[in-house]
Protein backbone atom coordinates (compact mmCIF):
# COMPACT_ATOMS: atom_id res chain seq x y z
CA UNK A 1 0.00 0.00 0.00
CA UNK A 2 2.85 2.22 0.61
CA UNK A 3 1.79 5.96 1.29
CA UNK A 4 -1.39 5.29 -0.20
CA UNK A 5 -4.39 6.34 2.36
CA UNK A 6 -5.25 2.79 4.71
CA UNK A 7 -8.86 2.35 4.20
CA UNK A 8 -9.06 0.65 7.35
CA UNK A 9 -7.36 3.93 9.65
CA UNK A 10 -10.34 5.98 8.25
CA UNK A 11 -12.64 3.63 9.17
CA UNK A 12 -11.73 4.30 12.40
CA UNK A 13 -10.81 7.90 12.82
CA UNK A 14 -13.47 9.10 11.12
CA UNK A 15 -15.80 6.18 11.88
CA UNK A 16 -16.23 4.89 8.30
CA UNK A 17 -14.71 5.98 4.93
CA UNK A 18 -17.17 7.83 2.87
CA UNK A 19 -18.10 10.32 6.09
CA UNK A 20 -14.93 12.52 5.33
CA UNK A 21 -13.46 10.90 1.81
CA UNK A 22 -16.74 10.73 0.06
CA UNK A 23 -19.36 12.58 0.98
CA UNK A 24 -21.63 9.97 -0.36
CA UNK A 25 -25.35 9.11 1.36
CA UNK A 26 -24.91 5.54 2.81
CA UNK A 27 -27.96 4.09 0.14
CA UNK A 28 -26.38 5.53 -2.82
CA UNK A 29 -22.61 4.55 -2.13
CA UNK A 30 -23.22 0.69 -2.29
CA UNK A 31 -22.92 -1.15 -5.21
CA UNK A 32 -26.15 -2.34 -6.38
CA UNK A 33 -26.73 -5.93 -5.04
CA UNK A 34 -24.25 -5.37 -2.14
CA UNK A 35 -26.38 -5.40 1.36
CA UNK A 36 -24.45 -5.48 4.05
CA UNK A 37 -27.51 -4.48 6.39
CA UNK A 38 -29.08 -8.22 5.45
CA UNK A 39 -25.71 -10.50 5.36
CA UNK A 40 -27.84 -13.30 6.03
CA UNK A 41 -30.50 -12.77 3.56
CA UNK A 42 -33.33 -13.83 6.01
CA UNK A 43 -34.94 -10.39 5.39
CA UNK A 44 -35.29 -10.75 1.84
CA UNK A 45 -37.22 -12.47 -0.67
CA UNK A 46 -36.40 -15.70 -2.11
CA UNK A 47 -38.39 -14.55 -5.36
CA UNK A 48 -35.70 -13.01 -7.76
CA UNK A 49 -38.15 -9.61 -8.44
CA UNK A 50 -39.01 -9.09 -5.61
CA UNK A 51 -35.66 -9.48 -4.04
CA UNK A 52 -34.80 -7.03 -6.20
CA UNK A 53 -37.66 -4.50 -5.53
CA UNK A 54 -37.20 -5.15 -1.61
CA UNK A 55 -33.48 -4.17 -2.49
CA UNK A 56 -34.77 -1.03 -4.29
CA UNK A 57 -37.46 0.30 -1.74
CA UNK A 58 -35.01 0.13 1.01
CA UNK A 59 -32.33 2.08 -0.35
CA UNK A 60 -34.72 4.45 -1.48
CA UNK A 61 -35.65 4.35 2.22
CA UNK A 62 -32.00 5.03 3.33
CA UNK A 63 -31.29 7.52 0.72
CA UNK A 64 -34.30 10.00 2.06
CA UNK A 65 -33.22 9.44 5.12
CA UNK A 66 -29.69 10.59 4.71
CA UNK A 67 -31.27 13.28 2.24
CA UNK A 68 -33.61 14.67 5.05
CA UNK A 69 -36.81 13.86 3.74
CA UNK A 70 -38.10 12.08 6.39
CA UNK A 71 -41.72 12.50 5.24
CA UNK A 72 -40.75 10.68 2.17
CA UNK A 73 -39.05 8.02 4.27
CA UNK A 74 -42.33 7.53 6.04
CA UNK A 75 -44.56 7.04 3.22
CA UNK A 76 -42.01 4.31 1.60
CA UNK A 77 -41.86 2.81 4.86
CA UNK A 78 -45.25 2.17 4.60
CA UNK A 79 -45.64 0.95 0.89
CA UNK A 80 -42.55 -0.98 2.15
CA UNK A 81 -44.79 -2.42 4.60
CA UNK A 82 -48.06 -3.04 2.82
CA UNK A 83 -46.13 -5.41 0.29
CA UNK A 84 -44.90 -7.64 3.43
CA UNK A 85 -41.59 -6.99 3.47
CA UNK A 86 -39.50 -6.70 6.59
CA UNK A 87 -36.88 -4.91 7.90
CA UNK A 88 -35.61 -3.98 11.56
CA UNK A 89 -35.12 -0.66 10.85
CA UNK A 90 -38.60 0.19 8.95
CA UNK A 91 -40.37 -1.74 11.36
CA UNK A 92 -38.97 1.04 13.98
CA UNK A 93 -39.55 3.46 11.99
CA UNK A 94 -43.24 2.42 11.58
CA UNK A 95 -43.62 1.76 15.81
CA UNK A 96 -45.44 4.72 17.56
CA UNK A 97 -46.29 7.32 14.56
CA UNK A 98 -43.77 9.25 13.02
CA UNK A 99 -40.00 8.51 14.64
CA UNK A 100 -38.61 11.68 13.39
CA UNK A 101 -40.95 14.08 14.85
CA UNK A 102 -41.38 11.97 18.30
CA UNK A 103 -37.43 12.83 18.78
CA UNK A 104 -37.32 16.52 18.08
CA UNK A 105 -36.25 17.34 21.46
CA UNK A 106 -38.52 20.87 22.70
CA UNK A 107 -39.11 22.57 25.83
CA UNK A 108 -36.47 25.38 26.35
CA UNK A 109 -34.29 24.19 29.40
CA UNK A 110 -31.49 23.60 26.70
CA UNK A 111 -29.15 25.05 24.15
CA UNK A 112 -27.23 23.54 21.27
CA UNK A 113 -24.51 25.54 19.96
CA UNK A 114 -21.10 25.29 18.15
CA UNK A 115 -17.97 26.34 19.98
CA UNK A 116 -16.29 29.32 18.62
CA UNK A 117 -12.49 28.09 18.12
CA UNK A 118 -14.33 25.12 15.85
CA UNK A 119 -14.58 26.30 11.80
CA UNK A 120 -10.91 25.45 10.20
CA UNK A 121 -9.89 22.41 11.23
CA UNK A 122 -12.14 18.63 11.89
CA UNK A 123 -12.15 18.17 15.29
CA UNK A 124 -13.53 15.06 16.19
CA UNK A 125 -13.84 12.95 19.65
CA UNK A 126 -13.92 15.33 22.62
CA UNK A 127 -12.87 14.07 26.17
CA UNK A 128 -13.50 16.33 29.21
CA UNK A 129 -10.49 15.96 32.18
CA UNK A 130 -9.99 18.36 35.19
CA UNK A 131 -11.34 22.03 33.25
CA UNK A 132 -9.45 20.62 29.77
CA UNK A 133 -12.02 19.50 27.02
CA UNK A 134 -9.38 17.59 24.56
CA UNK A 135 -10.10 16.43 21.36
CA UNK A 136 -8.59 15.04 18.21
CA UNK A 137 -7.34 17.48 15.12
CA UNK A 138 -7.66 15.74 12.27
CA UNK A 139 -5.77 17.04 8.60
CA UNK A 140 -6.62 15.44 5.65
CA UNK A 141 -4.77 14.88 2.63
CA UNK A 142 -5.38 13.63 -0.41
CA UNK A 143 -2.75 10.42 0.39
CA UNK A 144 -2.48 11.09 4.00
CA UNK A 145 -3.70 11.61 7.22
CA UNK A 146 -2.43 13.52 10.12
CA UNK A 147 -3.70 13.66 13.77
CA UNK A 148 -2.88 15.73 16.50
CA UNK A 149 -4.76 15.91 19.94
CA UNK A 150 -5.20 19.23 21.59
CA UNK A 151 -7.52 20.90 24.18
CA UNK A 152 -8.98 24.12 25.52
CA UNK A 153 -9.60 25.68 28.74
CA UNK A 154 -13.02 25.57 29.63
CA UNK A 155 -12.92 28.19 32.24
CA UNK A 156 -9.81 30.22 31.30
CA UNK A 157 -8.38 31.34 27.74
CA UNK A 158 -10.16 30.40 24.70
CA UNK A 159 -7.76 29.19 22.18
CA UNK A 160 -6.33 25.30 20.97
CA UNK A 161 -3.03 24.41 22.86
CA UNK A 162 -1.08 20.99 21.92
CA UNK A 163 -1.43 18.75 24.44
CA UNK A 164 2.44 18.31 24.65
CA UNK A 165 1.94 16.08 28.12
CA UNK A 166 0.46 13.44 26.38
CA UNK A 167 3.23 13.20 23.56
CA UNK A 168 2.92 9.34 24.34
CA UNK A 169 6.42 7.86 23.49
CA UNK A 170 8.09 9.75 20.64
CA UNK A 171 7.87 6.98 18.55
CA UNK A 172 8.84 7.05 15.24
CA UNK A 173 6.48 7.07 12.22
CA UNK A 174 3.35 7.11 14.95
CA UNK A 175 0.31 9.93 15.83
CA UNK A 176 -1.50 9.88 18.63
CA UNK A 177 -5.28 10.19 18.17
CA UNK A 178 -8.28 9.65 20.85
CA UNK A 179 -7.64 10.20 24.54
CA UNK A 180 -10.01 9.14 27.59
CA UNK A 181 -9.65 9.80 30.95
CA UNK A 182 -10.89 7.39 34.14
CA UNK A 183 -13.67 9.15 35.77
CA UNK A 184 -10.85 9.61 38.86
CA UNK A 185 -8.34 11.07 36.46
CA UNK A 186 -5.86 8.78 37.70
CA UNK A 187 -5.55 6.91 34.24
CA UNK A 188 -5.31 7.55 30.41
CA UNK A 189 -6.20 5.76 27.52
CA UNK A 190 -4.38 6.60 24.43
CA UNK A 191 -4.79 5.09 20.94
CA UNK A 192 -1.64 5.65 18.57
CA UNK A 193 -1.71 5.13 14.97
CA UNK A 194 1.51 3.85 13.89
CA UNK A 195 3.02 2.58 10.26
CA UNK A 196 3.54 -1.08 9.96
CA UNK A 197 4.90 -2.95 7.19
CA UNK A 198 3.77 -0.11 5.23
CA UNK A 199 -0.12 -0.23 6.59
CA UNK A 200 -1.47 1.88 9.44
CA UNK A 201 -2.63 0.30 12.20
CA UNK A 202 -4.16 1.35 15.69
CA UNK A 203 -3.17 0.73 19.11
CA UNK A 204 -4.33 1.21 22.67
CA UNK A 205 -2.07 2.35 25.20
CA UNK A 206 -2.71 2.95 28.51
CA UNK A 207 -0.91 5.23 31.47
CA UNK A 208 -0.56 6.39 35.22
CA UNK A 209 -1.46 10.49 34.79
CA UNK A 210 -0.05 12.62 37.90
CA UNK A 211 -1.74 15.46 39.49
CA UNK A 212 0.02 17.97 37.52
CA UNK A 213 -0.79 15.85 34.17
CA UNK A 214 2.83 13.83 33.60
CA UNK A 215 2.32 10.49 32.52
CA UNK A 216 4.01 7.28 34.15
CA UNK A 217 4.08 3.55 33.66
CA UNK A 218 2.65 3.47 30.14
CA UNK A 219 1.98 0.24 28.21
CA UNK A 220 0.12 -1.57 25.47
CA UNK A 221 -3.49 -2.25 26.36
CA UNK A 222 -5.08 -5.32 24.72
CA UNK A 223 -2.00 -6.39 23.68
CA UNK A 224 -2.93 -10.04 22.87
CA UNK A 225 -5.66 -8.62 20.04
CA UNK A 226 -2.72 -6.07 18.51
CA UNK A 227 -3.50 -7.46 15.09
CA UNK A 228 -6.74 -5.90 14.86
CA UNK A 229 -7.22 -1.92 15.04
CA UNK A 230 -8.84 -0.81 18.41
CA UNK A 231 -10.79 2.54 18.40
CA UNK A 232 -12.26 5.06 20.86
CA UNK A 233 -12.59 3.34 24.55
CA UNK A 234 -14.31 4.67 27.40
CA UNK A 235 -14.24 3.43 31.13
CA UNK A 236 -17.44 2.57 33.52
CA UNK A 237 -17.90 5.37 36.47
CA UNK A 238 -16.21 2.74 38.86
CA UNK A 239 -13.19 1.77 36.22
CA UNK A 240 -13.63 -1.55 36.08
CA UNK A 241 -15.66 -1.71 33.48
CA UNK A 242 -14.41 -0.73 29.44
CA UNK A 243 -15.89 -0.08 26.01
CA UNK A 244 -14.37 -0.02 22.86
CA UNK A 245 -14.62 -0.03 19.02
CA UNK A 246 -12.98 -2.34 16.56
CA UNK A 247 -12.89 -4.72 14.15
CA UNK A 248 -12.02 -8.44 15.84
CA UNK A 249 -13.40 -11.22 14.82
CA UNK A 250 -16.63 -12.41 15.23
CA UNK A 251 -18.47 -9.70 15.17
CA UNK A 252 -21.74 -8.51 14.28
CA UNK A 253 -20.65 -5.72 11.45
CA UNK A 254 -17.90 -3.47 9.71
CA UNK A 255 -16.79 -2.50 13.75
CA UNK A 256 -18.13 -2.94 16.86
CA UNK A 257 -18.32 -2.27 20.21
CA UNK A 258 -16.80 -4.79 22.82
CA UNK A 259 -16.61 -4.80 26.50
CA UNK A 260 -14.12 -5.98 28.92
CA UNK A 261 -13.96 -5.97 32.44
CA UNK A 262 -11.15 -5.71 35.12
CA UNK A 263 -10.38 -8.80 36.98
CA UNK A 264 -7.46 -8.88 39.27
CA UNK A 265 -5.37 -6.01 37.52
CA UNK A 266 -6.09 -7.44 34.02
CA UNK A 267 -8.33 -6.95 30.86
CA UNK A 268 -10.65 -9.56 30.44
CA UNK A 269 -10.84 -10.69 26.88
CA UNK A 270 -13.01 -8.57 25.01
CA UNK A 271 -17.03 -9.42 24.48
CA UNK A 272 -18.91 -8.32 21.62
CA UNK A 273 -21.80 -6.21 22.47
CA UNK A 274 -24.03 -8.20 20.69
CA UNK A 275 -26.58 -7.59 18.00
CA UNK A 276 -28.63 -5.18 20.69
CA UNK A 277 -26.24 -2.51 20.42
CA UNK A 278 -24.12 -3.77 17.42
CA UNK A 279 -25.74 -3.58 13.60
CA UNK A 280 -24.44 -5.07 10.34
CA UNK A 281 -22.59 -1.85 9.75
CA UNK A 282 -20.77 0.41 12.00
CA UNK A 283 -20.86 1.42 15.95
CA UNK A 284 -18.26 3.28 17.49
CA UNK A 285 -16.95 6.28 19.65
CA UNK A 286 -18.50 5.08 22.94
CA UNK A 287 -18.74 7.14 25.83
CA UNK A 288 -19.90 6.37 29.59
CA UNK A 289 -21.31 8.75 31.66
CA UNK A 290 -21.51 9.33 35.04
CA UNK A 291 -24.57 7.55 35.57
CA UNK A 292 -22.98 4.42 34.04
CA UNK A 293 -25.10 5.30 30.34
CA UNK A 294 -23.68 4.00 27.03
CA UNK A 295 -23.33 6.89 24.56
CA UNK A 296 -22.05 5.74 20.88
CA UNK A 297 -22.22 6.64 17.09
CA UNK A 298 -23.70 4.39 14.64
CA UNK A 299 -24.83 4.41 11.39
CA UNK A 300 -26.51 1.44 11.44
CA UNK A 301 -29.75 2.01 13.94
CA UNK A 302 -33.14 3.95 12.45
CA UNK A 303 -31.44 7.73 12.71
CA UNK A 304 -31.70 11.14 10.90
CA UNK A 305 -28.98 10.21 8.54
CA UNK A 306 -25.46 9.66 8.56
CA UNK A 307 -23.69 8.69 12.12
CA UNK A 308 -26.00 9.60 14.71
CA UNK A 309 -25.79 9.81 18.86
CA UNK A 310 -27.35 7.01 21.15
CA UNK A 311 -27.71 5.86 24.49
CA UNK A 312 -28.05 2.26 25.87
CA UNK A 313 -28.03 1.17 29.21
CA UNK A 314 -27.76 -1.77 31.59
CA UNK A 315 -30.95 -3.23 32.82
CA UNK A 316 -31.04 -6.09 35.15
CA UNK A 317 -27.91 -7.43 33.17
CA UNK A 318 -28.82 -6.83 29.69
CA UNK A 319 -27.86 -3.58 27.26
CA UNK A 320 -31.40 -2.11 26.55
CA UNK A 321 -32.66 -0.93 22.89
CA UNK A 322 -30.27 2.18 22.11
CA UNK A 323 -32.42 5.42 22.40
CA UNK A 324 -31.66 8.09 19.47
CA UNK A 325 -30.72 11.28 20.99
CA UNK A 326 -32.84 13.11 18.38
CA UNK A 327 -32.68 17.01 17.12
CA UNK A 328 -30.99 18.84 16.91
CA UNK A 329 -28.26 16.88 18.49
CA UNK A 330 -28.32 14.19 15.45
CA UNK A 331 -28.93 15.90 11.82
CA UNK A 332 -28.21 14.26 8.82
CA UNK A 333 -24.68 14.58 8.72
CA UNK A 334 -22.17 12.38 11.08
CA UNK A 335 -21.90 13.09 14.67
CA UNK A 336 -19.23 11.15 15.93
CA UNK A 337 -18.65 11.05 19.84
CA UNK A 338 -19.84 12.45 22.70
CA UNK A 339 -18.84 13.61 26.80
CA UNK A 340 -19.99 15.71 29.46
CA UNK A 341 -18.10 17.73 32.24
CA UNK A 342 -20.49 16.35 34.51
CA UNK A 343 -22.27 19.85 34.79
CA UNK A 344 -24.89 18.91 32.53
CA UNK A 345 -23.11 19.61 29.87
CA UNK A 346 -22.53 17.85 26.93
CA UNK A 347 -19.92 18.02 23.75
CA UNK A 348 -19.71 16.43 20.72
CA UNK A 349 -18.60 16.75 17.12
CA UNK A 350 -20.33 17.29 13.87
CA UNK A 351 -19.99 18.01 10.14
CA UNK A 352 -23.64 19.63 9.94
CA UNK A 353 -21.41 23.29 8.57
CA UNK A 354 -19.02 20.88 6.08
CA UNK A 355 -15.88 20.35 9.15
CA UNK A 356 -16.13 18.18 11.70
CA UNK A 357 -16.83 21.35 14.75
CA UNK A 358 -17.15 21.00 18.31
CA UNK A 359 -20.48 21.32 19.52
CA UNK A 360 -22.26 21.60 23.06
CA UNK A 361 -25.75 20.89 24.10
CA UNK A 362 -25.99 23.12 27.40
CA UNK A 363 -28.17 23.43 30.22
CA UNK A 364 -29.35 27.30 30.23
CA UNK A 365 -29.34 26.85 34.62
CA UNK A 366 -25.35 26.31 33.93
CA UNK A 367 -23.94 29.62 35.41
CA UNK A 368 -20.02 28.50 35.45
CA UNK A 369 -19.38 27.69 31.73
CA UNK A 370 -17.28 30.73 30.69
CA UNK A 371 -16.24 28.93 27.17
CA UNK A 372 -17.35 31.40 24.26
CA UNK A 373 -20.07 29.71 21.96
CA UNK A 374 -21.15 30.66 18.23
CA UNK A 375 -23.65 29.35 15.61
CA UNK A 376 -26.40 28.55 17.47
CA UNK A 377 -29.20 26.04 16.27
CA UNK A 378 -32.27 27.60 15.54
CA UNK A 379 -34.30 25.03 18.55
CA UNK A 380 -33.59 25.03 22.12
CA UNK A 381 -34.20 21.88 23.59
CA UNK A 382 -35.07 19.56 26.46
CA UNK A 383 -32.83 16.31 25.80
CA UNK A 384 -33.02 12.80 26.31
CA UNK A 385 -29.72 13.21 27.93
CA UNK A 386 -30.65 14.03 31.30
CA UNK A 387 -33.51 11.70 31.24
CA UNK A 388 -33.82 8.82 33.59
Amino acid sequence: MGKELNIRMVAFVVATMFIVLCGQNIALAKAEGDDPDNKSGKDTPANPALRAEEMRMYKTFRYYIDEGDYDDALSLARQYHAKGFSRKMITECLKGGNFWERNLLKNGTYTNKRLSFSGVHNEIAPSFYQGKLFFNILELGRTSMVNKVNYIEIDGPTGMRPSSALAMLGEENSQDAYVTFSSNGEQVFVNRIKQENGENHISLYQASVSETGELSAVSPCMEKFKKYSIGRTTLSPNGKTMVFSGDLRGGEGEIDLWICTLENGQWSDPVNMGDVVNTRETEGYPYFDANGRLYFSSNGHLGYGGMDLYRTELVNGEWSKPVNLGSPINSTANELGITSDYADNYYYSSDRTGNYDIYIYQSVSTKSMQIATDVENDKNSKGLLTAK
